[in-house]
């Protein structure tokens, strides 16, 4: 219990309100149970264990959270006026309503595809090409929009590579659990073509080494040793090399305006958050200057293979 409040202070906690003390509040409940008998067999931990956790289960089942009246949202639950301010809220009051059990069973008639994001990612897996698109909420839109499209995200949630790059500095609003990155120069067109094109000699090196880490052959010798680097302190400086000012340029363009940044969210903001989803008019600058479209390369591959190297 000790380990794991250490580490959830450790990551900076979470923006779901109290989802990771439920092992610790659990464990230490029925330790505190236990220490009450004077002889402890495993029947009689057993029998305690039954006992708690299916009191547990008959309060939560009759809590609002899962009432029948389905009353149960953002309206109900805690979310707090100055949330943008400390970034913990009742994220379960603002899916409930389209992802919870019971309404899914009698509000939508048993169909668990309501919510907004998942249709909008079904409707871009009908335009049935491959693709790369640009994704502001890593999770649900992603799953749905099935194999087809590749994503780039702006929270290094899904991405080993992007994760290990500093955050944007504390003066633009982060949310915990969403740290937003840019990418580094060179980074797009690296994808694109399968050669580390990175400008920066060490987040080159870094993008290697992650590279070989979760794609390379399971026994090359390599790949232990990038992942002893990865794992030994070995970047532990990288944000030194990292500029915020060398990012890849992501470029909005239509017949009228053009508008260019280095943030997804920023660009998403700008287009008025009219999708989750998007690639239509969307280029990025490559490193000889020219403006590559996401929608008309071949879908990026995460990393290039072991014979590419």
């Amino acid at each position: 219990v000790v380990l794991q409040m250490f580490y959830i202070c450790y990551v900076g906690a979470d923006y779901m309100l109290g989802r990771f003390l439920t092992t610790s509040i659990l464990i230490s409940m029925l330790s505190f149970i236990i220490m009450k008998f004077d002889f402890v067999t495993l029947q009689k931990i057993t029998t305690i264990c039954f006992v708690f956790l299916t009191t547990l289960l008959v309060v939560i089942f009759f809590r609002q959270h899962y009432s029948a009246n389905l009353t149960y949202s953002i309206n109900h639950g805690y979310f707090a006026p100055d949330w943008e301010l400390y970034g913990v809220n009742d994220e379960k009051a603002g899916q409930f309503q389209e992802l919870g059990l019971i309404p899914v069973l009698r509000k939508h008639q048993f169909n668990p595809y309501t919510h907004s994001w998942i249709r909008e990612a079904q409707e871009k897996d009908i335009k049935n090409k491959k693709t790369t698109s640009l994704l502001v909420v890593a999770g649900m839109p992603a799953w749905y929009a099935g194999e087809k499209t590749y994503f780039i995200e702006p929270h290094g949630l899904t991405n080993p590579y992007i994760s290990r790059l500093p955050a944007l500095p504390k003066e633009i609003f982060q949310r915990i659990g969403h740290y937003e990155r840019i990418y580094p120069k060179g980074y797009f067109e690296t994808l694109m073509t399968g050669k580390n094109v990175i400008a920066d000699p060490t987040l080159a090196k870094l993008y290697d080494d992650v590279a070989l880490a979760t794609q390379g052959s399971l026994w090359r010798k390599e790949r232990f040793s990038a992942i002893w680097r990865l794992n030994s302190g070995y970047y532990k400086k990288i944000h030194k090399n990292f500029a915020f000012n060398n990012a890849d340029t992501l470029v909005f363009k239509t017949d009228d305006k053009t508008y260019s940044t280095n943030r997804i969210i920023d660009l998403y903001l700008h287009m008025n958050e009219q999708s989750l989803i998007f690639d239509d008019n969307i280029f990025f600058l490559s490193n000889d200057g020219n403006l590559i479209p996401f929608n008309e390369v071949p879908t990026f591959s995460p990393f290039y293979n072991d014979k590419k190297r």
